[in-house]
Formats: structure tokens, sequence, C-alpha cells
């Protein structure tokens, strides 16, 4: 935080500056222009920058950890046989969606309901969560889809295709037939199976 932000006051306060917290602020913004409206964020800015914006740069960063990303380990789990995960988690602005090869992706719709259900937050369901996530994006892949929206501030799009990854979807699709393939990894009522995998990027 900048000395002269420390000295003002603030209508909303956002921790952290993933992009769903960018995406809210801006939405607040634009609906009342006269909310003073902070993001704190402990990582730099990815904007423009070629190691961000141009994912196969990002396999250099995954060696050492650097002032965009932190390393977390995991617990030892069971289910694990015992052992524990690196995970990986955005440290800047645009959160996780600036480190992770650029990679749109979002939960199964039973991990949202077990948030309602399980664990007792009510309107944290599917059914309260895919009309915003609709909101928050303009889904290029294709329109008109039941789970994704038109008119969001996030560009989600496959971008430029390469023959190894269709040849990899169709070898695989060819080897293990019991899983298929789908249009859409993120249609939250799709898992375990093949597809592409869209992106952060505007096409």
């Amino acid at each position: 935080m900048t000395s002269r932000a420390a000295d003002e006051e603030f209508d909303i306060i956002f921790a952290g500056g993933g992009a769903c917290a960018c995406v809210t602020a801006s939405r607040l913004a634009q609906a009342k222009p006269e909310l003073r409206i902070l993001i704190l964020e402990a990582g730099p800015l990815t904007q423009e920058k070629p190691d961000h914006i141009q994912p196969a740069r990002f396999f250099s960063k995954l060696k050492n950890a650097d002032e965009t990303f932190t390393l977390h380990q995991s617990e030892p789990s069971a289910a694990l046989a015992g052992r524990s995960l690196t995970v990986p988690t955005g440290r800047c602005v645009g959160g996780g969606s600036s480190v992770n090869f650029a990679m749109y992706t979002r939960a199964a719709a039973s991990d949202y309901d077990d948030w309602e259900t399980v664990h007792g937050n009510h309107g944290w369901g599917t059914k309260h969560l895919i009309p915003l996530s609709k909101k928050a994006e303009t889904y290029q892949v294709q329109g008109s889809l039941p789970t994704h929206g038109t008119e969001g501030p996030i560009k989600v799009s496959f971008g430029p295709e390469t023959n190894v990854a269709l040849q990899f979807l169709k070898v695989a699709s060819e080897y293990d037939t019991e899983r298929g393939l789908t249009e859409d990894v993120n249609g939250f009522h799709t898992c375990n199976v093949y597809g592409r995998w869209p992106r952060y990027t505007d096409c």
C-alpha cells in the first residue's frame, strides 16, 4: 500500500487482487461510481508481461516460486497414500488466472453444492452461482450455452489451436473409450472426460 492510500478512507476494500475481486470491484464501480474502492494485492502487476500472456513461458517459473506466485505444501493425505501436494497459487494482480498457463477452469457443480448442503453456506450452491458465473464471462467458444455467459468482462476462448493438442484428444478418445470426449470441460455437470481446455484469451 502506498502512503497516499494509507491516509485515505475507502467504502470497500478487497483483500487480494484475483480475477474475482477485480471483476467485482469493476462492477461495483460501474454501478456506483461514487464508491471509493481499494484492491490490496501483495504481488505485482502482470499485464503485458510475456511470462504471463504467453502460456508456454510459464514452465520456466514452475522450477522456483517468484514474486508472482507462492508454492504451498499440503498436509499428507490418506487419499494420496500418505503423500502431500505442492500447490502453486497466484500472488499478483489477476491471481491464479495469471499464473496457470492462462487456463480457464471452473469447479464441478457438486463442489459448489457441497458448500451449501454440507457446509451450510446458504446461497453458495450451483443454482445461485451459475447465474453469477455467466455474468462474469464472455464465452467465445460457443454461444447460447446454458452455463456460459456472452457479455461479461472475462473473455474465454480456445485461442490458437495446435495439431499436437487435437492429435492427443483423438488418441485419448480411441485408447480410453470409457471416458469419452466433451466440448465443454467447464460446463459444471460433466467430469472425468477428455476435452480442450479454454483459456483466458480474447479471440
